[in-house]
């Protein structure tokens, strides 16, 4: 199991690595230097991966939580991932379907 020590000592390297937490979670080091939290899970037989934000804007413990949040998407047969993008598109397709009414009092005159 990670500690937030170990997470900020993780320095990159050649290729990319990753550290184990647990039940999916890792945290994916980069030879860039950045740091990511990632959360492989298995659906319908196929492998898949979740990206969960990168350290430190997230934290380990935040991070725990989310993933907690996306294992329980999976054990429903939702996929995460996917549900984040239909949720990116729903917002997108909503605001397109706004519009905003300014009322100008030149045009009244």
């Amino acid at each position: 199991m990670l500690t937030d020590t170990h997470c900020r000592n993780a320095k990159p390297r050649e290729k990319l690595y990753r550290l184990n937490d647990q039940r999916g979670l890792y945290l994916e080091v980069k030879p860039n230097g950045v740091k990511a939290w990632r959360y492989r899970f298995t659906l319908n037989g196929k492998a898949s991966m979740f990206a969960l934000g990168e350290y430190p804007a997230v934290t380990l413990s935040e991070a725990r939580e989310r993933s907690e949040a996306a294992r329980k998407l999976v054990k429903q047969g939702i996929n995460p991932a996917q549900l984040r993008q239909l949720d990116i598109i729903r917002k997108a397709s909503e605001s397109k379907n706004t519009f905003y009414f300014v009322e100008n009092d030149w045009l009244q005159k």
